[in-house]
């Protein structure tokens, strides 16, 4: 059974735990401001995703620039650019999340998320939107979800 910690509109994890014998074994996805990212279906080691979940982002150094220009050219920015500092806001905590290409970032008491789903996705994702996606989630918030998943995968 599926469970959900937070609000899907706001922001929420979404995870079932199938299999608790070596590690939680488990299915799960991220909700931001009613979008979800990950897929649901993929069976993944739920406590190294929880690993990376709690890993806290990059404060922007050196992209003071970022509030100055729009989200999709933060995206390109960061995906065309060979600067290997660029690779701190790149988001991936595990395979469920290999399907998108996610930007992060911290923004005084806010995480901001640029994604796009991949041009040729493992899983299928019917009438998801094919445009890069932004949606900015409160420190307090991410933080407070992230424990509380934690706890229940333990």
């Amino acid at each position: 059974m599926r469970t959900v910690i937070g609000d899907k509109s706001r922001f929420a994890i979404e995870y079932e735990i199938q299999s608790k014998k070596a590690h939680v074994m488990g299915t799960m996805r991220l909700w931001i401001e009613g979008i979800f990212i990950g897929a649901i279906q993929d069976v993944n080691i739920l406590s190294a995703i929880l690993c990376h979940l709690e890993t806290p982002s990059p404060k922007i150094q050196g992209y003071y620039y970022f509030n100055k220009i729009t989200f999709e050219d933060i995206y390109y920015l960061i995906y065309r650019n060979d600067d290997p500092n660029d690779a701190q806001y790149c988001f991936d905590p595990g395979e469920s999340f290999d399907d998108f290409w996610i930007i992060y970032y911290c923004d005084n008491d806010y995480y901001n998320f640029i994604w796009r789903l991949h041009d040729n996705p493992y899983f299928e994702y019917p009438n998801y939107p094919t445009e890069v996606q932004n949606a900015r989630v409160a420190v307090d918030e991410y933080h407070k979800i992230v424990m509380a998943f934690g706890c229940a995968i333990r």
